[in-house]
């Protein structure tokens, strides 16, 4: 499911306020991150990623984790990336996209 630019202005707008909740440091994205921000979607569905290192890669990293976890890349601001992916269950989800 591709998001539609309404889509992607109002993900921002919910992302403006919150906080990175996974950190990039030195060690990269690992298979143990990757986990960790897979379940953290499915708990927030809504998720900031910051990166501390790899700033000069963040642009493959992002991409590449958005892969591994099944997500879309909202938006890259600065060295924060804005990850999306809606929960499975219909009646669990947090976030209501607009059409």
């Amino acid at each position: 499911m591709d998001l539609t630019n309404t889509q992607v202005r109002h993900l921002k707008s919910l992302a403006h306020h919150l906080k990175p909740l996974s950190y990039v440091g030195k060690q990269g994205i690992t298979e143990g991150f990757i986990k960790g921000v897979s379940q953290t979607l499915l708990d927030h569905e809504l998720v900031k990623v910051k990166f501390n290192e790899y700033q000069e890669e963040k642009d493959e990293l992002s991409q590449e984790l958005a892969r591994q976890c099944k997500a879309q890349v909202v938006a890259m601001v600065g060295n924060t990336l804005i990850l999306f992916k809606q929960h499975p269950e219909e009646e669990r989800r947090k976030v209501k996209l607009p059409k």
